[in-house]
């Protein structure tokens, strides 16, 4: 009796963005010129996938600093995954079976024929090896432990920030086993956001030399926190912001006039917007630390300017 294959194919003009069809992990893709449109979105087919032959048309940026794509093949909560994978400038062929990851993970030099324009990412899933292709052409081929024996699903993934991945269309032929698993209504998916600053700036300042007679001193602290935060569906929201401004002025006792000035501004601006059920914990530190001892006449001006702003972004799988 022979084998018995399975073969599935995703059209965008077809199919559109259907939730019942893909879980999203976080972001939301969306159908746009005809293709699925990637955009700080991440997304896992419901279909149960052992071995096959994978084609993902994509049309993508250059690899460049920022960037962080995956797509391919994943089992999410194990960290199985056959993917190709993009980050900052270097793309790279990767397989782990959950416990043993590739032991290095294999370069694929980038060629400019692939940048923006629709190109097929081939991953050939076979018992014991993935062959990674390129527009039709060999990449390179992984035969280890790594690769994994159980189940995985179509995975996408564009943490880039603002540039968008675009996907043309995907086949997936000759699966030796195939299950479609059926959206749970209601389920919930909580992705986990951790965003943590510390800056500490200390100063100490001593002058020797009459540089300006006068007779005042001002001292004067502006600290500002502006903070934006929207979710949207099942949340669980921290921030915590915490400011320190410390300023201790000596001066030996005398007959010469002393001006001193000490200026602290300091900002926070946080803006952190998503768009599916999420943990988001933003912590933010800053300390400012000033000591400034004079024995004799003098003007010492101390300015302090600090800003910080936060973009929260999602982490997904390694």
């Amino acid at each position: 009796m022979s084998n018995q294959y399975f073969n599935i194919y995703y059209d965008p003009v077809r199919e559109g963005y259907d939730p019942s069809t893909w879980r999203a992990l976080y972001g939301q893709p969306v159908v746009g010129s005809n293709q699925l449109m990637i955009r700080e979105a991440g997304m896992l087919h419901y279909g149960d996938i052992l071995r096959g032959d994978s084609v993902i048309s994509l049309k993508i940026p250059a690899p460049a600093i920022g960037a962080d794509r995956k797509f391919g093949f994943l089992q999410f909560s194990k960290n199985a995954y056959a993917y190709f994978k993009i980050l900052n400038g270097a793309l790279t062929a990767e397989t782990s079976n959950g416990t043993t990851s590739t032991a290095i993970s294999t370069a694929i030099t980038w060629q400019s024929a692939w940048t923006d324009t629709n190109t097929e990412f081939r991953i050939k899933w076979e018992a014991g090896t993935v062959t990674f292709f390129i527009g039709g052409a060999q990449q390179t081929a992984i035969s280890d432990i790594s690769v994994s024996g159980d189940p995985m699903s179509i995975y996408l993934s564009n943490n880039s920030g603002s540039d968008t991945m675009l996907l043309n269309y995907m086949n997936v032929k000759g699966i030796q086993s195939y299950r479609f698993t059926e959206l749970v209504e209601g389920s919930s998916f909580e992705f986990y956001v951790y965003k943590s600053e510390a800056l500490t700036i200390s100063e100490a300042v001593t002058m020797l030399m009459v540089i300006l007679i006068a007779g005042n001193g001002i001292i004067s602290d502006t600290v500002t926190v502006s903070e934006s935060v929207t979710v949207t569906l099942i949340h669980n929201i921290s921030v915590n912001d915490a400011l320190t401004v410390t300023d201790n002025l000596s001066s030996t006792p005398g007959p010469s006039t002393i001006t001193i000035d000490v200026n602290d501004v300091l900002t926070v601006s946080e803006d952190i917007t998503r768009f599916n059920q999420e943990f988001v914990s933003v912590n933010d530190v800053l300390t400012i630390t000033e000591s400034v001892t004079t024995t004799g006449q003098e003007f010492i001006s101390v300015t302090d300017t600090l800003t910080l702003t936060e973009s929260s972004s999602v982490s997904t799988p390694a």
